[in-house]
């Protein structure tokens, strides 16, 4: 495998390279091409006209005499989208489509219309007929949700939406797989807890998909360069203001989130708007530039008096800073624009975890995985009643509730031991 990899990034590097090739200009860059995404022996052209497929066909043309690999034509297939959504010709020797792919491509349905049935119905439907009829006891059903169950459909959720429906129909298979179809005769909630609090560790998957998308987010204010953050930064909207990564420091609410964005990049805010009380901005902006970079409205740092509401007469001082904006010279703008891009700006905004006891420490959210996010969100969405009753009744020590629920699972390992 890794003499192939060696081989196969000759192909890429060549397309990239090949300036007769034209691929999508991602939003709010001027000199990036995206021309093709590779997975192994998987690649997947996005280019922008017919001469650009015509040139990369001939570099495969070139790829195959110099490696001995043959490319199957049989199996590509293409999907005319943007401009050419309508066209009905079927050029280069194989299949076009104007809807879908009919074959996934890593896995998942692509195309102009919304694949979410087709993406989603085929998961839940493989659930049933895979472990739906075992009988297993609870802790070996838990096993299974956890480990195999639920694991198929967080690859689909890290780069998908996830409709209410699929999440909702899953979850009713979950627990009567979990409760062999019977009555339940615990809180889901219950459930998701961990073992020394009296649960069993199972995934709620509306919590799961939200750490997944904070863990998106996390990537996305990371230094790295990818392409794919152009993309996900250009689709974040707040009250009509795309800021792109600076959106997630404007104030803001669940109504406030554009209606016309993606599925996906929707849940993406609503993500962090939940995580909201897990973190905060770390570092203020001091340069020049980082201060020209500040979002001027729904902005915390700054505001019109004491009382800290930033979103006060946003319509209107919204107008008339338009009103004022407009009345500045055209070339004062120009010149300030030259400026601002003359002097590099640093990683702006960041964000720490807010320590939940006095001596815990600050934690860049940079350095947060899937599986703290998700324990963060679920530890303040859950609070087991029977739980709390008992707490408030007897007042124990926490450490008494902890050594109670290990000895419950140490007996129960006793007894099935004999």
């Amino acid at each position: 495998m890794p003499l192939y990899v060696l081989t196969a990034e000759a192909l890429p590097i060549n397309i990239r390279a090949n300036s007769t090739i034209h691929g999508l200009l991602p939003p709010g860059s001027t000199d990036v091409e995206v021309k093709l995404t590779q997975f192994a022996d998987d690649t997947t052209l996005l280019l922008v006209n017919d001469d650009s497929i015509a040139e990369a066909f001939k570099t495969f043309d070139l790829y195959e005499r110099a490696s001995g690999a043959k490319i199957n034509k049989h199996k590509c297939k293409g999907l005319w989208c943007g401009s050419f959504a309508s066209r009905l010709d079927q050029p280069f020797g194989f299949e076009w489509f104007n809807d879908y792919i009919p074959d996934k491509v890593l896995g998942q349905f692509i195309g102009n219309v919304d694949c979410s049935r087709l993406n989603w119905e085929t998961k839940i439907n493989n659930i049933i007929d895979a472990w739906c009829h075992r009988d297993l006891s609870f802790k070996g059903r838990a096993l299974v949700i956890n480990a195999l169950l639920t694991s198929t459909l967080w690859y689909n959720a890290t780069s998908l939406s996830v409709p209410a429906w699929a999440s909702a129909r899953t979850e009713q298979i979950i627990y009567r797989f979990f409760w062999s179809n019977k009555n339940p005769l615990v809180n889901r909630d219950v459930l998701a807890l961990s073992l020394s609090k009296g649960g069993f560790n199972n995934a709620r998957l509306e919590t799961k998909k939200r750490a997944l998308r904070l863990n998106t987010l996390r990537r996305l204010l990371a230094w790295e360069h990818a392409n794919w953050k152009y993309f996900t930064a250009f689709f974040l909207g707040v009250s009509g203001i795309r800021l792109g990564k600076l959106t997630l420091a404007l104030d803001f609410k669940p109504q406030n989130i554009d209606h016309d964005l993606p599925p996906f990049h929707k849940e993406l805010l609503s993500a962090w708007l939940k995580h909201k009380p897990f973190h905060s901005r770390s570092h203020n902006p001091e340069s020049f530039p980082d201060i020209l970079n500040e979002p001027l409205f729904r902005n915390n740092l700054i505001t019109a008096d004491d009382d800290g509401q930033p979103n006060r007469h946003l319509h209107q001082t919204a107008r008339e800073f338009t009103q004022v904006l407009n009345a500045i010279p055209q070339l004062w703008s120009i010149q300030l624009m030259q400026t601002q891009e003359e002097k590099p700006y640093s990683l702006q905004p960041r964000f720490s975890s807010i320590p939940s006891a006095p001596n815990n420490r600050l934690i860049d959210l940079g350095d947060h995985t899937t599986a703290m996010f998700y324990r963060q969100l679920l530890d303040t969405s859950i609070v087991p009643p029977a739980l709390e009753f008992w707490r408030q009744t007897l007042q124990p020590q926490p450490s008494f509730i902890s050594a109670f629920w290990a000895n419950v699972y140490s007996m129960s390992r006793v007894e099935q031991a004999r």
